[in-house]
């Protein structure tokens, strides 16, 4: 899959475990990104497929159910969405930053994105595919500590409920003695 020109990230399985989706960078010479393709591997026939409409595109997620693809656009300003049978692309919500996601929920209905670059609220919402509703699901404001930096998207619980990690501050440490011989 890797060569000297290109280089593939992002892998997700498909649901049924037949192939495999990533985004695949086209490199300069320098070895910055030229351009970004979504790719589809069918591992039985080893056959590369792109989704068309889907150049410049990051963070490619596939459906539980196998119907859809979530993707970023390349600055993070859009969540798209892409059903694999009727096609082509559709807008589901605009931000300032996505940067984190997209997930989606176990029924396939929804897609949980968060705005990392939009200030330090750092929102998480989610995006309802059959008519773009978002909802704002947790901000930086229900962290109850006080020594939190910020916090980041990293998954879906098995209720479909945000999982995130925290970025705390090195607080917890007052004094520290070394004894050396």
């Amino acid at each position: 899959m890797i060569s000297d020109k290109a280089s593939d990230v992002m892998p997700q399985w498909s649901p049924d475990g037949r192939s495999l989706l990533f985004q695949r960078q086209t490199l300069n010479a320098n070895g910055t990104v030229a351009s970004s393709l979504l790719t589809i591997l069918d591992l039985q026939s080893k056959v590369l497929s792109g989704l068309p409409g889907s150049e410049n595109l990051m963070n490619p997620s596939w459906s539980p159910d196998g119907r859809y693809v979530a993707a970023l656009s390349d600055d993070g300003r859009k969540l798209v969405v892409l059903h694999l049978q009727s096609q082509p692309w559709s807008e589901l919500t605009t931000g300032v930053g996505f940067a984190a996601g997209p997930f989606w929920t176990r029924d396939s209905t929804c897609v949980y994105v968060q705005e990392v670059w939009s200030g330090a609220e750092q929102p998480i919402f989610k995006v309802r595919v059959k008519d773009s509703k978002k909802e704002l699901v947790a901000t930086t404001k229900q962290l109850v500590r006080n020594d939190t930096l910020g916090y980041a998207l990293v998954g879906l619980a098995p209720d479909d409920s945000p999982v995130a990690t925290l970025l705390v501050r090195d607080t917890d440490i007052y004094a520290l003695e070394f004894d050396f011989p």
